[in-house]
């Protein structure tokens, strides 16, 4: 076996690719050409050239393999002597989030309201996986609540530095039908719970001079949607939040972004199937692509102030 196949095999195995594909890669007609790749594994890279007959489609694929492996490694930061706490923690985009997070290497706080068993059976998982994790029940619309949730946080890890503010409620109101209970309540969980949040987070940010704010905002922050104008009013109240915060703490190390999705597969669309009609790439996005979103966001020093879109094609920022 040739240095070329040994290497080749080798990328194949790290990337999942099976002995089929593998094979129909190697093989088929020789085109002469020079075979050049750089793979970086870690902090080291391995290149080689060899002059050989490679069929094109295998140069082709070596080189989308590398590429995609150093991207893979670009959008999960390590993540280790971190702490994160993510609200609306146990299910959907929350979960999906700490997952990403604990298998960064980040010690994860999980938020919950109502869902004790969900919360509780994701530490379990995170810590079969030898992540570390545990789950806090608090009302994060409750400054008291908040305060007592950072300091428990504290004592189980250490200090918060990353802080992904997830909760949120959506009640489908018309206009008509919509009261001020049904607005107040919704401000409460879906904007305010991310001030209370913030301003729990940030002394030991500041102390720390580093810390990431992800906060999860919506498509309907700046269209129309179909819950209701007060979801919009609380969305659109985030991100003018990650703005005004990002602007103030930028010289203190700490970024502040927003990642808006639209249209993902979570338990409030599964009797919205319909709705995949309206979108270009033709499904519903899935909460991990949303977790890749916040883990990129997480990992880039550079970019504050930012809301990142999720929408499948629907719209353009």
């Amino acid at each position: 076996m040739t240095t070329f196949h040994r290497i080749f095999r080798w990328i194949c195995k790290w990337k999942c690719i099976s002995r089929q594909t593998e094979a129909e890669l190697i093989d088929g007609p020789g085109l002469p050409l020079e075979a050049g790749l750089s793979v970086f594994s870690g902090q080291h890279e391995i290149y080689f050239r060899e002059y050989r007959p490679v069929h094109a489609a295998t140069y082709t694929s070596l080189m989308h393999l590398a590429k995609g492996r150093q991207s893979d490694r670009m959008t999960s930061p390590n993540l280790q002597n971190h702490v994160a706490l993510v609200t609306g923690g146990s299910r959907g985009i929350g979960a999906a989030v700490v997952r990403s997070l604990a298998g960064a290497g980040a010690a994860v706080v999980i938020n919950y309201r109502e869902r004790t068993d969900a919360a509780q059976s994701l530490v379990a998982g995170i810590e079969k996986q030898g992540g570390r994790a545990i789950a806090i029940g608090a009302d994060v619309a409750q400054n008291d609540a908040v305060v007592d949730m950072f300091n428990r946080a504290a004592q189980a890890f250490g200090p918060v530095d990353i802080l992904v503010n997830n909760a949120g409620i959506a009640i489908t109101r018309n206009i008509d039908d919509l009261t001020e209970a049904d607005f107040d309540r919704t401000i409460e969980v879906n904007l305010k719970s991310v001030f209370l949040c913030m301003q729990a987070a940030l002394p030991a940010m500041r102390r720390k001079r580093w810390g990431r704010i992800v906060n999860i905002s919506s498509g309907a922050a700046r269209g129309a949607g179909s819950i209701g104008p007060h979801y919009n009013a609380s969305k659109a109240g985030i991100e003018g939040l990650t703005r005004g915060y990002a602007a103030r703490l930028v010289k203190e190390g700490i970024t502040v972004n927003a990642v808006a999705p639209s249209l993902i597969e979570t338990d409030m669309m599964k009797e919205q199937q319909a709705l995949v009609a309206r979108i270009p790439l033709g499904r519903f996005g899935t909460s991990d692509e949303v977790a890749q979103a916040v883990m990129s966001l997480i990992g880039n020093a550079y970019m504050t102030g930012q809301t990142i879109a999720l929408s499948g094609g629907m719209a353009f920022n």
